[in-house]
């Protein structure tokens, strides 16, 4: 976690950054895609949690910004909800590119997360909200 993107771009100038990047390439699984985001809240909250849900998400190009103004809106109702186990949750757009956003969660423990995942699957998304929104990934870590 960087505090701004100076400090990212003064370790990428690094002598050690090439070592740095061929060590992580080559524990990763698929390519890696580094995002630069501005994260609401606090994300080292989520990110020292018990469980932390990483979503990395892509909208279409075209309305990005629409879709993304309407995901912080939601990001924001979901954060006011007092849901016990759900210790919080961060949210940005890279700046990088519009139509790339990250979403970070804590959680106290993951029958927390699939509880409210598995109610959450009972309610249906528009198909324009479907098509609008692909998701690339998803991470989990467990502490």
């Amino acid at each position: 976690m960087w505090q701004t993107r100076a400090h990212a771009a003064a370790f990428e100038e690094d002598p050690s950054y090439p070592a740095f990047t061929r060590r992580r390439q080559a524990l990763a699984t698929v390519p890696v895609l580094a995002l630069f985001v501005h994260f609401s809240g606090n994300p080292r909250r989520c990110l020292e949690a018990p469980v932390t849900e990483v979503d990395v998400y892509r909208t279409q190009v075209e309305g990005a910004e629409t879709t993304q103004d309407k995901i912080r809106r939601l990001t924001y109702r979901i954060e006011s909800l007092m849901v016990p186990g759900f210790l919080g949750l961060s949210w940005g757009v890279a700046l990088e590119d519009i139509s790339r956003g990250v979403y970070i969660a804590g959680w106290r423990t993951i029958e927390v997360l699939y509880t409210i995942a598995s109610f959450l699957s009972f309610v249906e998304p528009s198909p324009r909200w479907r098509r609008r929104k692909c998701f690339e990934a998803r991470f989990f870590r467990f502490g």
